[in-house]
């Protein structure tokens, strides 16, 4: 296309956009029609942004199809080809041999199927055995559904086993509280039980999943200093025979509102006043601390620390991190709790963790802060429930958190 004209087909794309947020509808066609008879083309991709949006400009079936005459096939993108479809999925133009012509193209021509393609099909279509194809398909193209789209399927009266399936994905795929305004939708669709959620545990092959994790990336880290690694993994294994239910990241805690002393010494009677409290709430902690903060101890901390007798204190060896000490004796027995107000992102980051270190973060990691006034500590202990939705097969039960506008999560149970 020569410069002149393919600036000129750009300027009217400006244009079209233009039209488009400013909501003239009206003006779109006319404005179509005049820039093809003074015999200019139209770029695909304007053409795509006005089917895109053309439910809004025409009713009318035969501007429609003037309108994708304007495009050609091979031009089709994958925002063509989803409204299209989302336009013969509509009442008003419903065909549903087109949309499947149309999809069925799309994926002759490798063009990736995303959830907005689909969306309106499950919102729309009633028919069982049509809306059971595009879900199937939506699993092999490797589309993650949303709610909405679960809803819609489940409100058609589909057999019992394909059901069955279709909920137990929802609960894989819905991994946080929905809003309570979806509750009268749920209890319209099922039958509502008294249902108490799980309280979360962190099962064998996740831990050890995890604690493998840890070990490759500290064995790429140490791989130049095998004596110093062969040291760490030794400390490590040292907690298979350690009896504790909670770890305090001791340098987390003796830092904490520590002032200009933060990052430079650790106050060592904030640890174990933490460390009491948690004794006076049932708890057997553990506190992990480098060594380099023990040589640092006055002779006061010293006598201290000598007459502990609430908690067992790990001492991290030199050239050690702590952060992934304590964090390898919180996953490493899988009915621990953490106490440290650390967010554990490099962690996650950099030890490639995945759903189930979110999971044990967000149900074992204890934060705290300290009152201004008393200087006390108060902890923040964590919900113990994944607030995701829960199913038992076995009973053919749903379990699902809702959360209204001030976060509180309000558990109903549903039979299926």
């Amino acid at each position: 296309m020569p410069y002149h004209k393919n600036k000129l087909s750009k300027d009217f794309h400006k244009t079209i956009r233009k039209l488009l947020d400013t909501s003239k509808y009206t003006e779109i066609i006319k404005s179509i029609i005049t820039f093809i008879e003074s015999g200019e083309t139209i770029l695909p991709d304007t053409i795509s942004n006005i089917l895109a949006n053309v439910l809004k400009i025409t009713t009318e079936i035969d501007d429609i199809n003037f309108i994708i005459s304007l495009i050609k096939e091979e031009n089709y993108t994958e925002l063509t080809y989803t409204s299209l479809i989302k336009i013969y999925i509509h009442k008003t133009f419903f065909d549903i041999d087109k949309v499947f012509y149309y999809y069925h193209l799309m994926k002759e021509y490798s063009i990736p199927i995303k959830r907005r393609t689909l969306c309106s099909i499950f919102s729309t279509i009633k028919d069982i055995e049509t809306i059971l194809y595009f879900y199937t398909d939506s699993k092999v193209q490797n589309v993650e559904l949303v709610l909405e789209d679960y809803i819609g399927i489940l409100h058609i009266d589909i057999p019992t086993h394909y059901k069955t399936m279709i909920i137990q994905d929802m609960a894989n795929v819905i991994k946080s509280p929905i809003s309570i305004k979806y509750k009268t939708i749920f209890d319209t669709l099922y039958k509502t039980i008294p249902f108490e959620p799980s309280k979360y545990f962190l099962c064998k092959k996740d831990s050890e999943k995890m604690l493998e994790k840890m070990k490759i990336y500290i064995g790429h880290f140490y791989g130049k200093n095998p004596r110093l690694l062969a040291s760490i993994s030794k400390s490590m294994g040292l907690f298979t025979k350690k009896k504790y239910d909670i770890v305090i990241d001791g340098a987390n805690v003796g830092f904490f509102k520590r002032g200009t002393m933060s990052g430079k010494k650790i106050c060592f009677s904030q640890i174990f006043e933490l460390s009491t409290l948690l004794c006076s709430l049932g708890y057997k902690p553990i506190i992990i601390l480098h060594m380099i903060h023990m040589e640092m101890a006055t002779p006061i901390e010293k006598k201290l620390i000598e007459t502990n007798r609430d908690s067992e204190l790990f001492i991290v060896p030199k050239g050690a991190d702590d952060d992934w000490v304590w964090l390898f004796a919180a996953i490493s027995n899988k009915s621990s709790m953490l106490l440290t107000n650390d967010e554990m992102r490099n962690h996650f980051h950099y030890m490639n963790f995945e759903q189930e270190f979110i999971d044990w973060k967000s149900t074992k990691v204890i934060n705290y802060d300290m009152c201004p006034d008393t200087k006390k500590f108060e902890l923040k202990i964590p919900y113990p429930y994944l607030k995701k939705m829960e199913i038992d097969m076995r009973h053919r039960k749903l379990g699902i958190p809702y959360q209204d506008d001030s976060k509180e999560t309000i558990w109903s149970g549903y039979s299926f």
